[in-house]
């Protein structure tokens, strides 16, 4: 538990907030949470697509598959890999 803390300190301090700023984005809040869902299911095969679906169904939040492919790119090319 202690790692996981310091690990979320890390990625909400350091790594989102650049994230957020080089790429305007707007809710970091969907940002947290598809950082989140993509490190609990972790070899899992999915796509974007149903990423959006798992938002619209359980965040009741509308993101698109083309929002969820863009905030996947933004954190491959920012190294962000765990939550």
């Amino acid at each position: 538990d202690e790692k996981k803390q310091y690990l979320y300190k890390i990625l909400s301090t350091k790594y989102l907030p650049e994230i957020v700023d080089k790429y305007n984005i707007k809710n970091i809040d969907e940002l947290v949470e598809l950082t989140r869902l993509l490190a609990y299911h972790i070899g899992e095969l999915t796509n974007p697509l149903q990423i959006a679906n798992v938002f619209a169904a359980s965040k009741d939040w509308h993101l698109t598959d083309k929002t969820v492919k863009n905030y996947i790119t933004y954190r491959n090319k920012n190294q962000v890999f765990f939550a």
